[in-house]
């Protein structure tokens, strides 16, 4: 397979690592939408059925806005708690990335010092 076969995987690779990142982001979409929309919901739900049991007609109005307060605030957590995580997740890839001994180096004898150029290989290459 060679040369086929290792751009095939990388592509494989480069392909599941874009799905990741849409998935990610359709994940947060679900999740910011659900956290407004079920406290909504379930207050109003909850505002009508008090106004046909005891004839409160302040209930629906009252219990709406309450449920868009909390789904407001739950959206607002959601959002604080991923970026958060984003931050984190990029400052230990920093991190890792300068305590990286070799980074990108080609290391002599692991059959991928290609030579370009007609350049002569004399060790270790950036």
């Amino acid at each position: 397979m060679g040369n086929n076969g290792e751009e095939w995987i990388m592509g494989r690779r480069d392909r599941r690592n874009d799905w990741t990142g849409t998935g990610k982001g359709i994940s947060l979409i679900l999740q910011l939408g659900l956290s407004v929309l079920v406290p909504v919901f379930l207050c109003l739900a909850l505002g009508i059925w008090l106004q046909n049991q005891f004839s409160a007609g302040w209930a629906p109005v009252a219990l709406l806005l309450l449920g868009l307060l909390a789904g407001g605030r739950n959206a607002y957590v959601l959002a604080q708690n991923y970026l958060r995580t984003e931050e984190a997740r990029s400052r230990r890839k920093k991190e890792k990335e300068q305590f990286d001994l070799f980074g990108d180096w080609e290391i002599p004898g692991s059959g991928k010092e290609t030579l370009s150029e007609g350049k002569e290989n004399s060790g270790y290459e950036r």
